[in-house]
């Protein structure tokens, strides 16, 4: 004879309870041990979401002139922004549904130039994952 054993919320005692031998799960545990949790409601399913998704934006070039002692008129040496961030959406199996999503999305922008001709850092790319979908 198999028993289970729940708790109460209303008293702080086990109650227990007879099951039949159809009710015990092929792996020798019992079903419904744990009860949803007080206040815990289920997520609804999406499939369809509207989101805003801005790509990052490019870092700022440098305004810059080489002034050597030798060559006190030199030429321009500012270096270049980084790039900014994309947006990436990857397909995942271990993806249902849409919900994790945020409606606004941004992507970082890439760093600031530097004189002496020093290129600022490329940003990360953000990778949004999603189902895959049939």
């Amino acid at each position: 004879m198999y028993k289970r054993f729940a708790w109460t919320s209303a008293i702080s005692r086990v109650a227990f309870s007879t099951l039949k031998p159809d009710s015990v799960h092929h792996a020798g545990l019992i079903n419904g041990l744990k009860s949803r949790a007080p206040g815990c409601t289920p997520r609804k399913f999406a499939n369809m979401k509207r989101m805003v998704v801005e790509a990052g934006h490019g870092g700022d070039g440098c305004v810059a002139f080489d002034r050597l002692f030798c060559n006190p008129k030199g030429g321009p040496s500012g270096g270049d922004g980084g790039n900014g961030g994309h947006i990436i959406l990857q397909a995942s199996q271990h993806v249902t549904d849409l919900s994790h999503l945020q409606s606004i999305v941004r992507g970082r922008d890439g760093v600031n130039g530097y004189p002496s001709n020093c290129h600022g850092a490329n940003a990360e790319h953000t990778y949004l994952q999603v189902s895959i979908g049939l």
